[in-house]
């Protein structure tokens, strides 16, 4: 037995996945059960020596236990289910008997670590429990035709990935009017749940996935076909409006699910409204955005911009300035790189200070979570913060002091950071600066000598930044033509400028310093880490590369795109960001139009600057608070990339029509 168990571990560590049937054969057992005993049993070792004064790091090899129990359990019987659950149930409770046990005994700085490590233990035996549970259920009580409609139902409204109800319903498009033990159709469930879920006012985010696969099989390659199948559909759909209207609900509730019902039956007929100010209005109200501030934020705007300077270091006297597009109006970083008498180079990165202004939890700072992000539209901006901070107050315009986070890179010639710091700081702009004034003045159309050599240094810094790294070059070329296609779509500039490139490669390595610092304190500090996995290799970009020089449909290769461009998203805990081949990587370098930068500038103050101690409870409070800013913020910004979609779309129909 401990031999199997020694087996299992130094398999389980090794960056090699093996399959379960590898598995299987690397530690010489044959029977799939007996394989899956002795993966709990070593988990349940594991979690009884758990070391609280190790990295959690040496403990990753856990969760891939969990892998191997995700497998179709259809050779095993009903008691065999029953006992694997238990096991895990056991797991479960000694994962809480470890955690009190240390918090009795010796509740240290390594405590908060551990607990927020065997807190993800037992998320992954939950969902162990479900799919053990979901599996025994299909295994031994349900026939063919039943399991499938329990499986759609599992991956409809608890898994709710979109991209695989893509793949089986234009697949198998007939398998929406599969009926369920009590003869109602799936369609019939979906639609009933979409209802539902337009009573919520403030739900729009399952209300928009549901419409979405509501639309998918009403479209799908069969069922498009059928007109009398469409006409149903319709009928119903006014049939659940007259009901509305006629049921007691609350106002707000009825106009919302009017709405949603409306809309949704004028997708299905392909027929817009020919006023284009009436659908603009229409997808705000969807989506949930508003475009203004209330009246109440505003008023309350002046009691925010008093601000105490006695905290702040003066850096008025460094020369810093301001790269940018051609037309932008905000201004959220700035740089500077100087010699120092040790030989070493001193880069500063300054973000503008906007949680000095925005206090958390007021109303300007509700309104701005609420939007989470600037969105750009075609001839159209919708500002996260109200426009008198955003261009005004907040950026960082030249000639006028202002406040800023001010990050210190210390590098020795061969580019190694010797020492990094961060403080608040008083800096004055010397010259904003657009792209078409650096490659000006690179190229010696503009005569200014001290911009020039500023200008040259930052350049030949950012190269070097940027290396020979394969990885962060294929990701790159990607997100170019993804942004190149954004520029199509939305409206949004895609720049690829020689300032451009230095900025760009001066804010990834600040985003990267600012995120490996909390990521090196032994996850004590809750923080909001960008992560991403993808798959990127020469002969994707090649084809993508292709298609776009044929000219090919902008939405067909957007498609394309999104079938191996797998977003990047905010996250809690640091799984790295493998596109920029970083090991940490955040949001940091623009808090006017990211509520992300302004959660980490808050961060980094509290934390980085002035060291503040939390109790463990306040910490684990900070993390939970912390986690449900992380969900609203990806589902946010997944709807405001629908949202301009829609938008660009309405705005491009129209101007055909003209």
């Amino acid at each position: 037995m401990k031999e199997v168990k020694t087996k299992i571990k130094d398999l389980l560590i090794q960056k090699r996945k093996y399959t379960f049937e590898e598995m299987k054969k690397e530690v010489n057992i044959t029977n799939e059960l007996e394989l899956i005993n002795h993966l709990l049993d070593f988990l349940h070792d594991e979690i009884t020596n758990f070391d609280f004064n190790k990295p959690t790091d040496d403990y990753k090899y856990l969760f891939k236990t969990f892998k191997y129990l995700e497998f179709n359990f259809s050779k095993l019987k009903a008691q065999d289910f029953n006992n694997n659950i238990d096991e895990l149930k056991k797991i479960n409770n000694l994962c809480n008997q470890v955690l009190n046990n240390r918090q009795l005994n010796n509740p240290d700085e390594n405590f908060y670590e551990g607990k927020i490590f065997l807190n993800k233990i037992q998320n992954n035996i939950q969902v162990s429990i479900l799919g053990l549970n979901f599996w025994k259920k299909q295994a031994n009580n349900y026939e063919e035709k039943d399991q499938v409609v329990h499986f759609l139902n599992y991956l409809i409204y608890d898994v709710k990935n979109y991209n695989y109800l893509v793949e089986i319903f234009r697949t198998f498009p007939n398998l929406i009017e599969l009926q369920d033990e009590t003869g109602k159709k799936l369609i019939k469930k979906i639609f009933n749940k979409y209802v539902d879920t337009c009573k919520n006012e403030f739900d729009n985010y399952n209300v928009i996935y549901l419409e979405k696969v509501i639309k998918l099989v009403i479209v799908s390659s069969t069922i498009k076909k059928d007109k009398n199948y469409q006409k149903q559909i319709i009928n119903y759909l006014l049939q659940e409006i007259d009901n509305t209207k006629r049921a007691p609900l609350k106002k707000k509730e009825c106009e919302n699910i009017t709405f949603f019902l409306n809309e949704l039956i004028k997708d299905i007929k392909s027929k817009t409204e020919t006023n284009l100010t009436e659908q603009i209005n229409n997808i705000n109200f969807k989506y949930g955005i508003t475009p203004t501030f209330s009246d109440e934020a505003l008023e309350q705007l002046e009691n925010y911009i008093n601000i105490n300077g006695k905290k702040y270091l003066d850096l008025t006297k460094k020369m810093i300035i301001t790269i940018d597009d051609n037309a932008v109006n905000v201004i959220d970083d700035a740089v500077s790189l100087e010699k120092l008498k040790n030989g070493n180079t001193l880069l500063g990165v300054y973000i503008s200070d906007v949680s000095e202004y925005i206090p958390y939890n007021c109303l300007i700072d509700r309104e701005a979570y609420k939007k989470a992000e600037t969105i750009y539209l075609p001839q159209n901006t919708i500002n996260m913060l109200p426009r008198e901070l955003s261009n005004n107050t907040l950026s960082l315009k030249e000639k006028e002091n202002k406040y800023a986070i001010a990050y210190m890179f210390e590098f020795t010639p061969k580019l190694i950071c010797v020492n990094f710091e961060a403080r608040q700081a008083i800096i004055k702009i010397n010259k904003n600066l657009i792209n078409r004034d650096v490659s000006s003045i690179l190229d010696g159309q503009i005569d200014d000598l001290e911009l020039a050599r500023l200008l040259e240094s930052l350049l030949t810094f950012s190269e070097k930044l940027k290396g020979e790294n394969i990885y962060k070059q294929k990701y790159h070329a990607l997100k170019k033509i993804k942004r190149q296609l954004d520029n199509n779509l939305y409206g949004k500039y895609a720049d690829n400028s020689l300032g451009g490139k230095i900025i760009s490669e001066i804010m990834i390595l600040t985003n990267h310093f600012v995120s490996n610092y909390f990521d090196s304190q032994k996850g004590n500090i809750p923080f909001l880490y960008r992560v991403n996995s993808v798959k990127i290799d020469d002969k994707i970009i090649n084809e993508l590369k292709k298609k776009k020089e044929a000219e090919c449909k902008v939405d067909e290769i957007v498609k394309c795109i999104e079938e191996i461009y797998e977003p990047s998203k905010y996250s809690v805990e640091n799984t790295g960001h493998q596109g920029l081949n970083l090991t940490a990587y955040c949001h940091t370098t623009t808090p006017i139009r990211s509520y992300a930068s302004i959660i980490t500038q808050r961060a980094v103050k509290e934390f980085m600057i002035e060291k503040k101690q939390y109790t463990d409870n306040q910490l684990l409070e900070c993390y939970e608070n912390l986690s449900l800013m992380c969900d609203h913020m990806n589902k946010r910004r997944e709807l405001n990339a629908y949202y301009q979609q829609e938008y660009s779309q309405a705005v491009r129909k129209n101007g055909k029509k003209r």
